[in-house]
């Protein structure tokens, strides 16, 4: 048997054993289950499908969707354990295992994020579900363990979801059989539909607006920028319109697209960016209507982290009235988005050399939109493939930050990196290998950034040598 197979039949065992135990508690009494879920696109969808689970089973439950699971939302929930049969925590938790043992009373956690070192190997009374007590690498969404624990239980029908939450988390890119096998379980049953093209924002908004806003593509002068955009399909002869009607990139004829491509290519290419445009296009079908995965789960991450969860909640529901709420709210994010990129390209605005990348924007960047900055920048290809990418940004008292490898690929473990500072200076932290985070009060940010930038050099001076 292969590596990846004793894995994937590990996790299976893991979460038959768990779903075991939690219906068990769940039916021992009639008080409500409380919810904790985090506010981006693979946070929600989770929250989502649970939620829809619970609702056929008639289960009272109160939710709360959370940007991280610090010391003080953890207090809150012990302080209030009587009122609930159990606590489920989704997409986050498992670098707290050990303050979550001090709650008193059933605690679930459905979790991809990594164990801290010292918590793997121990016994625990936390219900785990978890791929990295099998592995130390990614294997699948939250959203995709939420459904696979709820199919368990004999609800299976929120499989779109987790497809949405494997994109917003990225896991598209480097797929394990676990989470292949979703995506063919989701294809046979016409949830997804899969073509190949240029992953550039979404293949089914218009043209234009996919490439201004184009994430996993960075595209140098056109990303971020309408007039850009504009001359560089006109400069291509390839019309944004037909027939009074936006165009697509789905409408483009064979030749548009081969000639989009090559362009694409070779304007990365003169910046010294990687040509790897082509991959998997994922379309599903929301409120009766065929759209991009990579679009509705940008939609879903913007409510999160614009504090409107209770919209995104309800549009992964199939609220009616929760959709124009939704891209009401996704416009204004965007445009939060734009601003923020167009402050961190600014070589002044930040600390830069050829192995590492600081953007410290303060007030400049909104906390909620700067991981996605440097998501964007990590795909971008202006850093070489491997470099850490730090955003630091103000939260109130606060300082957010978020960590990210330029080209996703193998790197400096960043959340390991945290660990080390956060042993020195007390610092909540969590995340994985290639994209983790930290918050602190902002009384310690001097010595965050004096001890990161010790790290950060520590660190490549490693990877050279090896």
């Amino acid at each position: 048997m292969s590596d990846d197979n004793k894995i994937k039949d590990g996790v299976r065992e893991n979460i038959k054993i768990i779903s075991k135990e939690f219906l068990e508690t769940i039916n021992s009494n009639n008080k409500a289950i409380r919810i904790i879920s985090h506010y981006d696109t693979d946070g929600i969808t989770s929250a989502a499908i649970i939620t829809s689970m619970l609702k056929k089973m008639n289960k009272i439950f109160w939710i709360s969707i959370v940007p991280q699971l610090t010391d003080e939302v953890i207090d809150d929930i012990a302080s209030n354990m009587d009122k609930f049969n159990s606590v489920m925590f989704l997409d986050l938790g498992s670098s707290k295992l050990k303050k979550l043992e001090g709650i008193s009373g059933n605690i679930f956690v459905i979790d991809h994020h990594e164990i801290n070192d010292e918590d793997k190997n121990k016994d625990t009374k936390v219900k785990l579900i978890n791929p990295h007590l099998f592995h130390d690498k990614d294997q699948i969404s939250a959203a995709g363990l939420c459904y696979l624990f709820a199919k368990e239980l004999g609800y299976n029908n929120m499989l779109k979801l987790a497809i949405i939450g494997m994109i917003g988390d990225r896991l598209d890119k480097d797929l394990s059989s676990l989470t292949n096998e979703l995506i063919m379980d989701a294809k046979n049953k016409d949830e997804i539909v899969i073509k190949k093209g240029p992953t550039i924002f979404s293949s089914t908004r218009p043209l234009h607006k996919a490439l201004e806003f184009s994430s996993d593509i960075y595209i140098p002068g056109v990303t971020g920028s309408s007039t850009g955009t504009m001359k560089f399909l006109e400069t291509l002869n390839i019309p944004v319109q037909e027939n009074g009607n936006y165009r697509t990139l789905s409408d483009l004829k064979e030749d548009e697209i081969s000639k989009l491509i090559t362009s694409i290519i070779l304007r990365r290419l003169k910046y010294g960016k990687d040509m790897d445009i082509i991959g998997n296009i994922y379309l599903v079908k929301i409120f009766n209507q065929v759209i991009d995965a990579r679009e509705v789960s940008a939609l879903i991450n913007a409510c999160g982290r614009l504090e409107r969860a209770d919209v995104a909640l309800a549009f992964c529901l199939g609220d009616e009235k929760a959709k124009s709420e939704a891209q009401r709210v996704y416009n204004v994010y965007k445009h939060e988005l734009i601003k923020g990129l167009n402050w961190a390209n600014n070589d002044s605005n930040v600390i830069k050399n050829e192995n590492y990348m600081i953007i410290n924007a303060g007030t400049e960047i909104k906390a909620s939109v700067i991981g996605v900055v440097c998501s964007i920048i990590a795909s971008s290809g202006v850093m070489k493939v491997g470099s850490p990418i730090i955003g630091l940004a103000y939260n109130g008292d606060q300082v957010k930050v978020s960590a990210r490898i330029s080209g996703y690929k193998d790197g400096i473990n960043l959340k390991k990196m945290l660990e080390k500072i956060s042993k020195k200076i007390g610092i909540e932290i969590g995340g994985h290998e290639k994209a983790a985070g930290a918050i602190f009060h902002k009384r310690k940010e001097n010595d965050f950034l004096e001890l990161l930038q010790q790290e950060l050099e520590l660190e490549t001076a490693i990877i050279k040598i090896k």
